[in-house]
């Protein structure tokens, strides 16, 4: 569980990346493309790790 719990929290914390620098892209109008994509990454991250901690063991 504790493996686990870290796995999250790297997670989150790339998530938490991937978006502002998601969100910064679009909003200065550059590298829209990078931006779409880091943000459908982050999508799919987050429903893996959500089937990853639902999963039963």
């Amino acid at each position: 569980m504790i493996v686990r719990a870290a796995i999250l929290a790297a997670l989150a914390i790339v998530l938490t990346i991937l978006g502002l620098t998601g969100a910064a892209g679009l909003m200065l109008g550059l590298a829209k493309a990078v931006a779409s994509i880091a943000v459908v990454i982050a999508a799919l991250l987050t429903i893996v790790s959500i089937i990853i901690v639902t999963r039963p063991r």
